[in-house]
């Protein structure tokens, strides 16, 4: 039950509220340059259509993102297993070294 005075939210309100401004300002700018009405339920059709056009921007930075930390985690891995190697061809060496005595 609401008060009297207190506006309903809209659908499109319901629907972006927890998005962040920029993309419920893309969002409204599409919808009003259609005609729609922010009270008409296809605004969840303008939404998810939205949302999608936000991932296809975001997506490339977000897989190079990734990759570089992929690759430092990488870099890392591959110091330390040389590490391991060098100690163990050492390890080997003075084993084989002592044997010569």
């Amino acid at each position: 039950m609401t008060s009297k005075g207190k506006k309903q939210p809209s659908h499109l309100d319901k629907l972006l509220n927890d998005k962040p401004p920029e993309f419920q300002a893309k969002v409204l700018r599409f919808a009003l340059d259609s005609g729609m009405q922010p009270e008409d339920p296809a605004f969840r059709l303008v939404q998810y259509i939205g949302y999608l056009a936000q991932l296809t921007e975001t997506a490339p930075q977000d897989w190079k993102d990734l990759f570089e930390e992929l690759q430092g985690e990488l870099e890392d891995w591959t110091e330390l297993t040389t590490e391991q190697l060098k100690t163990a061809a050492d390890q080997s060496e003075t084993i084989n070294n002592l044997g010569y005595c």
